[in-house]
C-alpha cells in the first residue's frame, strides 16, 4: 500500500512538471527564437514482491527543445539564399524605376536615334535638300545632349549606389563579427553546463542558450554564408567548428547571404556602367569613322556636332547619297542605348523569378521546422487537459489509498 502511495505520488510529480513545461510553451508562443520544450516520461523500473512485478511509477526525462537539426540547416540555407536574391532583386528593383524615370520617357535616346535615322534616310532620297541636312544636324545634337546628361547623372547615381553598397557591407560585416563573438560565448557557456552533472543546472540553462545561438545562427545566414560543424560526442557535449563562417577580414567565404547579393549588385552597375560609356563612344566613333572614311573631318568632338558643312557625298558635293546609305547601315546596331536597358530588364526579370523560386523553397523548409519547433497552441491545450487530468487521477489515488490507511489504522485500534 504504501508503494502505491509512492507511485502515484510520482505521478503527481510528472504531471505536476508536464503542466509547468506546457505554461512555459504558451507563455512564449509569440517569443523569437524560442523552440517549443518537450516534457517525456519514461517508466520506474518494477521490483518484485510476492513473486509479482509491481510498479514504482514514473520519472522524466531531461526537458529538451523539440528541434531538428537537418530540418534547421535546411531552412538557415534556404534563408540564406533567399536573404542573397532578396538584396539583389531590391538593387534591380530600383535601377529598372531609374531606367523609367530617365531614359523612357518622351523624347528618349531611342526615339531621337529613330529621328536621326529617318532625317538620314530623307537625305539618301533628296540629298540636294539642305533643309534636311539641318534637321539631321539638330537630331544629332539633341542625342547627344540627351546621352551627356544621362552620362553625367547615372555616373553620378550608380557611383552613389556603388558607395552605398560598400557602406552597407561594411556594416554587415561588423554585426557578422559582433554576432560572432556572442556565438562563441553562448558556445562556451553551453560546453560548460553540458558537462555539469546536476540536471537542474541543465534543465534551467541549456535550452535557453540554444535558443539564444539558433537565432544568432540565422541572422548569420541571413547576412553570408555561416555554416557550422555540430558533432555530438558520447558524452553529450557538442564540438562547434568553424566551418568558413569567420569573415572579419576574408571575404572569400561569402558565396551567399545579403552580402552576397550586394557584391553582385556592385558588379552589375560596374558592368552597367562600362556598357553605357562603351556603347555610346561606339556610337560616336562609328558616325566619325563613315566621315573620315571619305575624307571628311570627325563631325562629333568632345560630345558637341561640330560646325563644319555637313555633306553627304564622296566628293563633298550635294547630290552623291554614298554617306547617308553608309550611315543608314548603321541603324540596327548603333543604338547605344538599347544594351543598356536591356541588362537591367533581363536582370529584373531573371532575379524576380529566381526570387519567387527561393522563397517558395525557403517557405517550404520554414514550415517543416516550425511544425517541429513552433508552439501550437491547440496542441498544447490538449495536453494540458490530458495532463491536468492525470494530475486530478493520481491526486485521487493518494487520496483513496490515505483513506484506506485511516481505516486499516482505525481497525487495528
Amino acid at each position: 500500500m504504501i508503494q502505491g502511495l509512492y507511485t502515484s505520488l510520482s505521478g503527481l510529480r510528472s504531471s505536476r512538471l508536464a503542466i509547468e513545461v506546457i505554461g512555459d510553451n504558451i507563455a512564449n508562443v509569440n517569443t523569437d527564437g524560442y523552440q517549443k520544450r518537450e516534457y517525456r516520461a519514461k517508466e520506474n523500473y518494477s521490483i518484485i514482491k510476492n513473486s509479482n512485478n509491481i510498479g514504482t511509477g514514473v520519472s522524466s526525462y531531461p526537458i529538451k527543445r523539440s528541434h531538428n537539426e537537418i530540418m534547421f540547416s535546411k531552412m538557415k540555407n534556404s534563408l540564406s539564399l533567399l536573404s542573397e536574391d532578396k538584396a539583389y532583386k531590391d538593387g534591380i528593383n530600383f535601377l529598372n524605376k531609374l531606367v523609367l524615370e530617365n531614359i523612357d520617357k518622351k523624347n528618349d535616346i531611342n526615339s531621337l536615334i529613330n529621328n536621326m535615322y529617318n532625317s538620314i534616310e530623307e537625305i539618301s532620297k533628296n540629298p540636294n535638300n539642305k533643309s534636311i541636312h539641318e534637321i539631321f544636324k539638330s537630331n544629332l545634337k539633341l542625342i547627344l545632349d540627351r546621352a551627356d546628361y544621362l552620362d553625367k547623372t547615372l555616373d553620378k547615381t550608380l557611383d552613389k549606389m556603388i558607395s552605398n553598397i560598400d557602406l552597407s557591407i561594411n556594416s554587415k560585416r561588423d554585426e557578422i563579427n559582433q554576432n560572432l563573438k556572442e556565438f562563441d560565448l553562448l558556445t562556451e557557456k553551453i560546453s560548460i553546463y553540458e558537462s555539469a552533472n546536476d540536471m537542474n543546472i541543465k534543465n534551467r540553462y541549456m535550452n535557453d542558450l540554444r535558443d539564444r545561438r539558433d537565432l544568432i545562427e540565422e541572422r548569420l545566414s541571413e547576412l553570408s554564408s555561416f555554416r557550422v560543424q555540430k558533432t555530438k560526442y558520447s558524452n553529450g557535449r557538442i564540438n562547434i567548428t568553424d566551418t568558413g563562417n569567420r569573415i572579419y577580414s576574408r571575404s572569400s567565404y561569402e558565396t551567399s547571404g545579403e552580402i552576397k547579393g550586394l557584391k553582385d549588385l556592385k558588379d552589375t552597375i560596374i558592368d552597367l556602367k562600362n556598357t553605357f560609356n562603351k556603347d555610346f563612344s561606339k556610337f560616336k566613333r562609328n558616325i566619325n569613322n563613315i566621315y573620315i572614311k571619305y575624307g571628311n573631318e570627325n563631325l562629333i568632338i568632345d560630345n558637341k556636332v561640330t560646325d563644319n558643312e555637313l555633306f553627304f557625298s564622296k566628293e563633298n558635293n550635294l547630290g552623291d547619297n554614298t554617306i547617308a546609305l553608309d550611315l543608314l547601315k548603321l541603324r540596327d546596331k548603333n543604338s547605344f542605348d538599347m544594351n543598356f536597358k536591356n541588362i537591367i530588364f533581363s536582370e529584373n526579370t531573371k532575379i524576380n523569378s529566381n526570387y519567387l523560386y527561393t522563397e517558395s523553397l525557403f517557405n517550404i523548409y520554414k514550415e517543416n521546422n516550425d511544425s517541429v519547433s513552433k508552439v501550437n497552441i491547440d496542441t498544447e491545450t490538449i495536453n494540458l487537459i490530458n495532463y491536468q487530468r492525470a494530475y486530478e487521477a493520481n491526486a485521487k489515488v493518494i487520496k483513496t489509498i490515505n483513506e484506506i490507511l485511516k481505516t486499516t489504522i482505525n481497525l487495528k485500534n
